[in-house]
């Protein structure tokens, strides 16, 4: 199938990517006046216009998910898809992630310097991309080149930090490696985005896990999905809409297993979901624009400004929504709500619409051009006018507030000019110069090789995660835990809580050597509907009466909820055996109504050790018995059981559907 390569501006689209950066943006402001002289009755109502970042992200991976099945229906090369994709995002991200990595070893610099140094940073990069890449060198080659340099530099650094970094324990990651080689650590870890490998590294900037996953659907849009798509391309309505439902329970699935290897929650995968309904939407409007037009012109006429109401009631409720439900179905509704966005979303290409009318202001245009740039500025403008401004009544909450935007913005807009611009430019110019039809996947062998590799992977990942909480090759043991409050030892509790002005303690014995996790039933508890996205629950661990700790590590409490078997990792203790172990709890702040229940039961406290391999494989008989109790011990868990049931749906529709095309692929 093909279709001219011509394709028109969706200039609503940039109005919806005006107002999902704005969002993010007010999510990140510190509203604390403005709230605080509200009436009660309306206070959650205008608290949703600053805690509604997630929902403005989730508009973005919409329309990521639209323009790759809207302009890049089909890629013909994955490497020049790819080489695309990297240099439309990363010389404004390389060059913001140099200025985050200065500010976090000077920060104490004036902010007309900070300001400077972003230009200055900015106006190299132009320099050495525009310039000396795109007009002095002219080669295809070249920039080719770089491009696959920069793909080995990710995947050395991939390999360092997972290998190597995340073999040493934090202590000697912040404290005894030189300075240096932290910090370039931490610089490159994030300029790669391979932050999801580890949990030592912080993030420069904390919208940076979304360029993670951003860049992630980006190199599996044409490996995965572009041949999944191709599935059901010939078929009718209703095994489209059945095969984009089964993704919901697959991303489910996906999401308890990354929240059970902690390093990958990163990504949040409920959040994929989106790309899905964008390029679904892409697919629709591109193949079927007279249905498409059908179906969206019910709202124009008399029913037009219900487009417009309906936008900013959807908007607005997925975050208010979101604070009344429960941990449990928390990714079942983030998931779900991508449902009525995308449909909003399909609204606004009417162009006929209220609601399009109003996305194509000059204003909200002008700020979804900018989006980038001010998505990855905002936060390090907004650090900056707090740092150098005191508020102390509403009147100034909004004037500063007034400041970061209008800061943000002008600045945003120079990035745009030196780093985004020219992308497009030339774009633009490449277009003109190669008349080129679009085509739309079919069904090859590539398509049942994907299939089958993603069944492979995923029930493998299923039985790598729940088959230990550590690796293959490990042992777990319940533990008998003694807890103490501030230094008193507790006795005959069920639960112990880690509140404001305490610290909780728990000494326990290691069975084996080679200790490398512990595993506790723990639950979030707060007050509020509304929970504190900066508060952190601190996790130290040492053998008894050594002065050091061995390891630190924190988690963010808002991603805690009633978690049976949360996992505590650190590198691997050695010689453990018999050693006496304290763990300490603490939260990070002081002043909070928010708590941490730890259940002391102690069928529920276990640690989990690595096993000597050497000695497994010199005697086959003990390895085969191991790999067999493995095994039941995976088919007897029930968070297995329910991982993979979820997957069932997707698996079984996608070799349905490659069976009724094996014609094709046997034409192929």
């Amino acid at each position: 199938m093909e279709q001219n390569a011509k394709i028109p501006r969706l200039k609503m689209l940039d109005g919806i990517r005006g107002i999902a950066i704005l969002l993010v943006v007010l999510t990140h402001v510190n509203p604390t006046f403005i709230l605080s002289s509200l009436p009660l009755f309306i206070k959650p109502y205008v608290a949703l216009v600053f805690t509604s970042g997630v929902t403005g992200v989730s508009l973005l991976f919409i329309l990521s998910g639209f323009f790759m099945g809207y302009i890049y229906p089909n890629p013909v090369s994955t490497l020049h898809f790819l080489q695309k994709r990297y240099t439309r995002i990363f010389p404004l991200f390389l060059t913001m992630c140099v200025f985050m990595l200065l500010i976090r070893n000077l920060p104490n610099l004036a902010w007309y310097l900070q300001i400077s140094y972003i230009l200055i940073l900015a106006l190299i990069t132009n320099i050495f991309w525009v310039f000396i890449i795109k007009r002095v060198i002219q080669s295809a080659k070249f920039s080719k080149g770089i491009f696959i340099s920069f793909l080995i530099i990710q995947a050395l650094v991939a390999c360092f930090y997972a290998i190597w970094i995340m073999r040493h324990t934090p202590l000697y990651f912040n404290q005894q490696l030189p300075v240096y080689i932290r910090e370039g650590t931490i610089g490159l870890v994030n300029a790669t985005l391979t932050l999801g490998l580890g949990n030592y590294v912080p993030m420069l900037d904390g919208v940076y896990w979304s360029l993670a996953s951003e860049v992630l659907f980006y190199i599996l849009y044409p490996i995965v999905a572009v041949p999944l798509i191709a599935l059901t391309l010939t078929k009718g309505k209703f095994t489209k809409l059945l095969f984009i439902a089964t993704f919901i329970p697959l991303f489910v699935g996906i999401y308890l297993i990354s929240h059970r290897l902690a390093v990958l929650s990163i990504f949040q995968f409920e959040l994929f979901f989106y790309f899905v309904t964008g390029i679904s939407l892409a697919y629709f409007y591109r193949l079927h624009t007279t249905k498409f037009e059908k179906v969206t012109s019910f709202f124009n006429g008399k029913f037009s400004f219900i487009t417009l109401l309906l936008f900013f009631i959807l908007v607005f409720s997925k975050q208010f929504i979101i604070n009344y439900t429960s941990d449990t179905l928390l990714p079942w509704m983030h998931i779900l709500w991508a449902i009525p966005l995308t449909f909003i979303i399909a609204l606004a290409i009417n162009h006929k619409s209220t609601l399009s009318k109003f996305l194509s202001s000059k204003v909200l245009v002008f700020l979804g051009t900018i989006s980038y740039s001010l998505y990855l500025s905002h936060t390090a403008i907004i650090h900056l006018v707090e740092k150098n401004s005191t508020v102390t009544s509403i009147f100034l909450n909004v004037v500063q507030i007034i400041i970061i935007l209008l800061v943000s913005v002008v600045i945003s807009f120079v990035l745009y000019q030196l780093l985004e611009k020219p992308y497009f430019t030339k774009s633009k110019s490449n277009e003109q110069s190669t008349k080129q039809s679009i085509t739309f996947p079919t069904v090859t062998k590539k398509t049942s090789y994907v299939i089958f590799a993603i069944i492979l992977f995923y029930v493998l990942t299923i039985f790598g995660t729940y088959q230990s909480n550590f690796n293959f090759f490990s042992k777990t043991y319940p533990n008998n835990a003694t807890f103490f409050v501030n230094g008193n030892k507790v006795s005959n509790q069920s639960y112990i809580y880690v509140k404001a002005n305490n610290v909780v303690d728990m000494q326990f014995q290691s069975r084996e050597n080679n200790l490398g996790i512990l595993v506790m039933h723990i639950d979030h508890v707060s007050y509020k509907n509304i929970k504190d996205k900066s508060l952190i629950l601190m996790f130290h661990i040492k053998e008894v009466g050594m002065k050091n700790w061995y390891a630190t590590s924190s988690y963010q409490l808002i991603d805690i909820g009633d978690d049976l078997n949360h996992v505590f990792g650190f590198p691997v203790i050695a010689s453990s055996m018999g050693k006496k172990y304290l763990v300490e709890f603490n939260l990070s702040s002081l002043s909070t109504p928010e708590y941490v229940r730890l259940d002391t039961s102690q069928k529920t406290i276990r640690s989990v050790y690595s096993l000597n391999k050497k000695q497994m494989f010199t005697h086959p008989i003990s390895l085969l018995n191991f790999i067999f109790n493995k095994i039941e011990n995976v088919a007897s868990d029930t968070s297995a059981q329910l991982v993979l049931y979820l997957f069932l749906p997707f698996a079984f529709l996608s070799l349905f559907l490659l069976y009724t095309s094996r014609k094709k692929l046997i034409d192929n």
